[in-house]
């Protein structure tokens, strides 16, 4: 029997066939595991109630890019690996598997969140430092992946082993005798040709779903023709992106802060700036943050149509100190320019202090932070599970500070991270059941929809912990009778989605759910009324402070307006997008539209909704907008620096 094996099969069996055959065997198994995975990023329109036949035409998508995947990288794969040792081809092969599958599940964690996929962003943010804390991702889970990972590849390695062995030659000889080279050609063909004809179908009709499809699956050919109706869909208008690329030119003209005297306070309040994470307006009311509600109720005022300058932390704390457009962060942390709002305070001798228990590292905020604070401190030791007592002893430090406002007057800015997800809060404040008790993992994070319940719980849990934080805050204040000459600013970085337009958490949108966030104002001189009544946003915050303290000099380093006085037709909120460098996205906003513009597409608008995020077919003021936000990032050009 041997010996007939010997001469017989193997003989007639062209070696490299034979190697073919079982390498060709391994990937059909790898793709019929890759497809199931891929799934996940349809899982939205699988259970969305629409027709069958959509639903069939996803799955069948999903199916032809699994193919496609394979054969392109199984291809290339075996043109390194034919010649090779029987344990390089298992163990190089078992690697790709295993890298390309990780991939994939990165891809759609990502993906479940931003509803765009892995970009430079997310790589910026990978390498950001104290990554994972951020990411509320703990380092057992971390490790645990990685052995995870290491586990696959030994055991798949194992099996593709078992593959190659000369006793899977049946294999061979079956894949000979049925011609299944030519089988699974003409499988692959029909897969990926009936999906185009029926891509063509469905796009006929443009139904919702196929553009989402188009979004959901990471490679440009699943989609060509819905892409080209969308293009041809496009209204743009005279400014065209090559416009705008000419217009917005480079940092080399840009000055700040601008040469201008600076004035005094007549009135020296102190200054209390209090922030939180996360915090959407949406959320602000007397059930979650009872403590602040009753406070402004009281003794303050509320801005309903505020935004944060932008929708990430780092650009919106930056449009908060400096109350300038998000879009000079750059020119800022390179430069190292001075807050001329600070440069104002400490001018005017205030003690000023900022306190956070975020890292300052991340987008290197330390860059425009430290500089300008007499007293910067970020409290860590903040381990995912010390966020809760990191806070705490923030409230302590501002505690402290309001001890000291009788002896000089200062200016202090805390942010509070118990609302960053996966939201912290001490057992006490639980009230909110069930919540997420387990650690933040990578499961999690795949099943963002299914675990939404208990991450509101716990977001709501952890809103309530920071709204007892400031209740401290704002009873020590009025005990030590220091509510009289106390402005308090109570606010946050940006918002935070639920899903509500497929997108979790913060950073990927400038819907109202990411931007729009609460901004509550108590000033004691008794001026708390609101005659702003256009949209602003945190590049009004000291703005209207200065307003508020009587400031002798002039405003012309801020690009903000004072709450304090009426708005202006014609008066419009910039929400800056997140970027790295260079911000490319924004939002105009007056109290009835949003125009956003993307100066890396072609046609520039992007989107025109109502204040509520509904589509609109035209904005009549669209130019007008173009031109204030051209205005808005030109202002600081070409003009005599300021001397510290």
């Amino acid at each position: 029997m041997n010996v007939w094996l010997k001469t017989g099969i193997i003989q007639k069996l062209n070696i490299k066939d034979n190697l073919f055959n079982r390498y060709a065997f391994v990937w059909a198994i790898f793709c019929a595991l890759y497809f199931p995975m891929n799934l996940l990023y349809i899982k939205d329109i699988l259970t969305a109630d629409i027709l069958t036949l959509y639903k069939f035409h996803s799955t069948l998508a999903v199916l032809s890019h699994s193919i496609i995947v394979s054969l392109i990288i199984g291809g290339v794969l075996y043109l390194f690996i034919r010649n090779r040792s029987g344990i390089t081809k298992s163990i190089v092969t078992s690697i790709f598997m295993v890298l390309l599958g990780t991939l994939t599940v990165a891809d759609i964690i990502v993906y479940n969140i931003y509803t765009f996929h892995i970009n430079g962003f997310i790589l910026n943010e990978i390498t950001q430092p104290e990554f994972f804390k951020s990411s509320g991702v703990t380092e057992s889970s971390l490790y645990l992946t990685i052995f995870e990972i290491i586990l696959f590849i030994l055991f798949i390695s194992l099996l593709i082993r078992l593959i190659f062995a000369e006793k899977w030659l049946s294999l061979n000889r079956l894949m000979s005798k049925l011609n299944g080279k030519k089988i699974i050609l003409w499988i692959v063909i029909g897969i990926v040709v009936s999906e185009k004809i029926l891509m063509l179908f469905t796009s006929y009709s443009r139904p919702p779903y196929v553009y989402k499809l188009s979004r959901s699956i990471p490679v440009v050919y699943v989609n060509p023709v819905v892409h080209l109706q969308h293009v041809l869909k496009i209204k743009g208008v005279e400014d065209k992106k090559e416009v705008f690329d000419a217009l917005i030119g480079d940092y080399s003209d840009i000055t700040y802060p601008l040469k201008s005297p600076i004035g005094q306070f007549n009135k020296k309040y102190n200054v209390l700036i209090l922030s939180m994470e996360s915090m959407r307006h949406s959320y602000y009311n007397k059930e979650l943050m009872p403590k602040v509600s009753a406070f402004i109720e009281k003794y303050g005022m509320e801005k309903k149509n505020h935004f944060s300058g932008s929708n990430s932390t780092h650009l919106g704390i930056f449009s908060i100190l400096y109350g300038i457009n998000p879009f000079y962060h750059v020119y800022v942390k390179t430069k190292r320019a001075l807050s001329f709002p600070l440069l104002a305070f400490n001018e005017n001798n205030y003690e000023t202090s900022f306190y956070t228990t975020t890292s300052v590292k991340w987008h290197r905020m330390d860059y425009y932070i430290e500089q300008n604070f007499d007293t910067m401190s970020a409290i860590e030791g903040a381990d995912l599970g010390d966020v809760v007592n990191a806070d705490r002893i923030m409230t302590k430090k501002v505690l402290s500070d309001i001890d000291a406002f009788s002896k000089k007057k200062h200016l202090v800015m805390a942010h509070y991270s118990s609302s960053h997800y996966p939201f912290y809060f001490p057992e006490d404040k639980a009230v909110y059941k069930p919540y997420l008790d387990e650690p933040f993992s990578k499961k999690n994070y795949l099943l963002l929809e299914r675990i939404k319940p208990k991450l509101m719980n716990s977001f709501y849990n952890s809103i309530a912990f920071t709204d007892d934080e400031f209740g401290k805050i704002l009873d020590k204040l009025i005990s030590t009778g220091h509510i009289n000459d106390t402005i308090v600013i109570v606010t946050s970085d940006h918002g935070c989605e639920f899903g509500e337009d497929g997108h979790f958490f913060y950073s990927s949108t400038l819907k109202s759910y990411q931007t729009q966030v609460p901004l509550a104002i108590y000033i004691p001189s008794g001026k708390n009324t609101i005659r702003y009544t256009a949209p602003s946003s945190h590049m009004d915050v000291f703005p209207t402070i200065f307003d508020a303290m009587d400031y002798t000099g002039d405003m012309v380093n801020f690009q903000g307006n004072s709450l304090l006085k009426e708005s202006k037709p014609g008066d419009y909120s910039i929400v800056t997008y997140q970027e790295v460098f260079e911000p490319k996205k924004f939002s105009i906003v007056d109290q009835s539209y949003k125009l956003e513009v993307d100066y890396d597409e072609a046609a520039f608008i992007t989107a025109m909704t109502d204040f509520n995020d509904q589509p609109v077919k035209d904005i009549d003021d669209k130019k007008k907008r173009i031109k204030y936000l051209f205005d808005s990032i030109h202002y600081f050009r070409g003009k005599e620096q300021q001397q510290p």
